[in-house]
């Protein structure tokens, strides 16, 4: 019988490498980057490691349904903020599917929920990059003081302030 120092790691058991470099992979949000606890302080949600915050999660028990996209804590995202943090990055352990996102996006674009586990910002899926993939949303192109504004998604319409009198 094997004891806990001398079993050999995931990728070494059953007689060498098998193949399953997830299973292996995974084992580094315990050791790699500093971490992130839950608002009650008992539970290491993720880790951050240089501008990156890395959360591991069961796709089909955390990722939103209604609206489709990852959610997170305020008071996670205000953490990670402080940190220095511009990518948050969500790693799914049933698929292996990698999900990136800039953290600048979820103040953009994110949608405030309050549902049974305290405020919460969803950003939809269509703004995460997906296995490297860009994003599926539309990207704004940045404008410049020259430009009259825009209506998000439009390229046609121009917007113009309206006076009260």
């Amino acid at each position: 019988m094997t004891t806990k120092e001398n079993r050999p790691s995931w990728g070494q058991q059953q007689g060498g490498n098998t193949g399953n470099s997830r299973r292996c992979n995974r084992s580094i949000n315990r050791t790699d980057g500093q971490p992130v606890y839950r608002a009650d302080g008992k539970a290491v949600i993720g880790r951050t490691s240089g501008d990156t915050f890395i959360k591991y999660a069961h796709g089909s028990k955390h990722m939103l349904l209604r609206p489709k996209g990852w959610a997170s804590d305020v008071d996670v995202l205000n953490e990670i903020r402080a940190r220095g943090v511009a990518v948050f990055k969500v790693i799914d352990r049933e698929t292996g599917i990698t999900y990136t996102a800039r953290l600048a996006d979820f103040d953009r674009f994110g949608v405030s929920l309050q549902r049974q586990y305290g405020p919460q910002v969803c950003l939809p899926l269509a703004y995460w990059s997906i296995d490297g993939a860009p994003p599926s949303a539309p990207a704004l192109r940045p404008t410049t003081d020259d430009d009259p504004p825009t209506a998000p998604g439009s390229q046609n319409v121009t917007v113009r302030q309206l006076g009260l009198w």
